[in-house]
């Protein structure tokens, strides 16, 4: 504008260009041409057409032009007020402004609710989401802890555990952690992680005395086998009597066990007893594969009490079908040897098993010696094929032996490549007792023994030979459960360099054919098979005294088995025609011998019920013994010599 006044003032001459400053508005107030030169129009005055429009750039009021300023400033800044067109009073103005301000402030409260709404929406279908995908891992990870409690069977009075592992499983997914079981497990009260430790199969495994001390390898293998089962209220587990097919890890209820003492059936005399979570019933069947009965088909242990569940029973079931397989396995075989020797170490030992190092053709045994400092020698069985049952079995039994009178097992050996399963036992360098009655190299005998089986050996010899031997079957049957040996002849009693009796071959099943001839006819397996070792026995007195040879009962043509050719002399009164005179030469030996005779007369008995114990018979055969060494410093008479302990 005042560009345009100066313009119009030099073109019209009129007015002085110098007097447009501040200081001059009163020389201006009368050039009104100046406004019909330069009008106020949008053309000339662009933007600030509604202030020039206004007049309020002459007024002297500062309120009044403050206020339209601000107000223009105000309404050109934004979009709002802009339909407002107030004069030019500053009050109105100011309304005009706080109107617009007010305005924005709740444009702007608004559409800060709407940004919060959206969050919040936002906030509200996230947190929905996560909601879901936490509900899900949840449900999957309950599904896991069922899986797990199911696994470690842990009892209904622990299964509000559940509760409290889903709470540390939300927190750790809150957190977005993994969620290990093992570890949220730690985090349980202490009290909670025993009984949960004490819940595992191994602990209920490790807490059968039988158990504790067993390879782990093979409680793992036992832990594979373990089947849950449940039992209604009052259903029978098993009798007393009948074959013990499976043993119980009580996981839930209690078992009612009944027995009876056998002096009557009134129910004073009946026994009873109960047993609840965390205990075992049936363990007796743990004892099976420890005897050499566990090679028949039909060698269940029976139960010697009755089981019945009380309310419902859950547990965990290890049957005897399981156990076979558990037994053949390697791994067992391995639990049950003492010492591990590797192949190589045995192929050195044995000079790779070389046929002059044989010294048992029957079982394969082989001579070896041990690169130790003692160059300790040993007896090495080998068999033929890995994970033979009958190794397992016979290396279980001698395992649990420990006597001055039976051969010491050292150890065994099981590996996969090279394919070898062995065991190994300590030598003894004598021969067997059979060799050494009938003076000949029987089938089984012994090579390179360091003595010669010539030596005529004596009557009191062979009852000390006889008398440490039944010490040995005594020793064996008063074991838990009771060894049988099954197998017992003169070709299973080695001789060391004094003459000392050594028992061999216990649980060695395959030599039963071999042994036939002192084998009891009536035997059963199921009941007193003990009373078969007796016979068995009975049939060796007959041989230490005869120096006879068993015959076989089955074969044409031959003499009686010697069993029966000694029990008839002794009923027709001719027992002396049999005995081997060599040894029975004067009184004091024929009394003996006829003592002797009487003894093996009861061993033989047809009823196993009338045949005595293995522990009878050494106590009689030591008192014998005895009373020969007396009288060979001459110090009894026959009158004091020992009876028998027959009723």
């Amino acid at each position: 504008m005042a560009i345009c006044w100066h313009d119009a003032c030099q073109r019209e001459n009129r007015c002085n260009t110098s007097s447009f400053g501040c200081r001059d508005h009163h020389a201006l107030r009368n050039i009104t041409f100046l406004n019909d030169i330069c009008p106020i129009s949008p053309v000339n005055v662009g933007i600030y057409i509604t202030v020039l429009q206004s007049g309020i750039l002459g007024s002297t009021n500062f309120f009044q032009k403050f206020s339209n300023c601000f107000w223009w400033g105000l309404r050109n800044l934004s979009s709002l007020g802009s339909n407002l067109e107030p004069s030019v009073d500053g009050w109105e103005n100011l309304f005009a402004a706080f109107i617009s301000i007010i305005g924005l402030l709740l444009f702007l409260y608004l559409i800060g609710n709407l940004q919060t709404y959206i969050q919040l929406d936002t906030q509200r279908i996230e947190a929905l989401r996560h909601n879901m995908k936490m509900e899900q891992k949840m449900e999957e990870k309950g599904r896991e802890i069922d899986l797990w409690l199911s696994k470690y069977h842990i009892p209904k009075e622990l299964h509000n555990l559940k509760s409290k592992i889903m709470t540390k499983v939300r927190q750790e997914l809150e957190e977005n952690r993994n969620v290990d079981l093992d570890q949220i497990i730690t985090t349980l009260p202490s009290e909670i992680q025993k009984h949960i430790e004490s819940c595992t199969p191994m602990a209920r495994l490790k807490r059968v005395p039988m158990l504790r001390n067993m390879d782990e390898r093979v409680l793992r293998t036992i832990c594979q086998c373990l089947e849950p089962r449940e039992f209604d209220d009052n259903s029978i587990i098993f009798e007393k009597g009948e074959p013990l097919r499976m043993m119980l890890f009580i996981v839930d209820g209690r078992v009612s066990f009944e027995k009876r003492d056998g002096s009557s059936s009134s129910n004073n005399n009946l026994q009873q007893r109960t047993r609840g979570a965390g205990e075992v019933c049936g363990e007796e069947l743990l004892l099976w594969p420890l005897s050499i009965l566990f090679l028949w088909d039909r060698s269940l242990l029976l139960a010697t009490e009755s089981a019945k569940a009380i309310g419902h029973v859950e547990a965990l079931v290890l049957t005897a079908s399981d156990l076979t397989r558990v037994v053949v396995h390697g791994d067992y075989f391995v639990g049950m040897i003492c010492r591990i020797f590797s192949a190589n170490e045995l192929e050195k030992a044995t000079d790779n098993y070389h046929q002059s190092r044989l010294i048992r053709r029957d079982a394969n045994f082989y001579k070896g010696i041990l690169p130790d400092d003692d160059k300790t020698v040993v007896a090495v069985k080998k068999y033929t094929y890995i994970y033979d049952p009958r190794a397992a079995v016979e290396a279980a039994v001698a395992s649990q032996t420990n006597h001055i009178n039976v051969v010491r097992f050292l150890g065994g050996c099981v590996e996969e490549e090279p394919e070898t399963i062995a065991l190994v036992f300590e030598y003894i360098p004598n021969g067997t007792l059979f060799e050494h009655i009938h003076k000949e190299e029987a089938a089984g005998s012994f090579e390179g023994s360091s003595s010669s089986p010539t030596a005529l050996l004596s009557l009191e010899l062979r009852l000390k030979i006889a008398s440490e031997t039944a010490g040995a079957l005594a020793y064996l049957h008063s074991l838990t459960p009771p060894i049988i040996h099954l197998c017992l002849s003169t070709e299973h009693i080695l001789l060391d360099h004094h003459y000392t009796a050594k028992l061999s071959a216990i649980g060695h099943w395959a030599s039963l054919s071999r042994s036939k001839e002192y084998f009891d006819p009536n035997f059963q397996e199921d009941r007193l098979a003990e009373k078969s070792d007796v016979y068995s026995f009975g049939v060796i007195l007959a041989e230490l005294l005869t120096s006879q040879k068993p015959a076989s009962p089955n074969s044409e043509g031959e003499e009686p088995p010697l069993a029966t050719s000694l029990l008839s002399s002794m009923e027709e009164g001719r027992l002396n025609q049999i005995l081997d005179g060599k040894i029975i030469f004067n009184e004091a030996t024929s009394e003996t011998a006829k003592q002797v005779a009487d003894l093996a007369k009861r061993c033989l008995r047809s009823k196993r019920e009338e045949r005595p114990s293995m522990e009878q018979v050494a106590v009689e055969l030591e008192g014998l013994r005895k009373f020969m060494a007396e009288y060979q410093r001459g110090e009894p008479s026959f009158s004091n010599r020992p009876t028998s302990l027959q009723p």
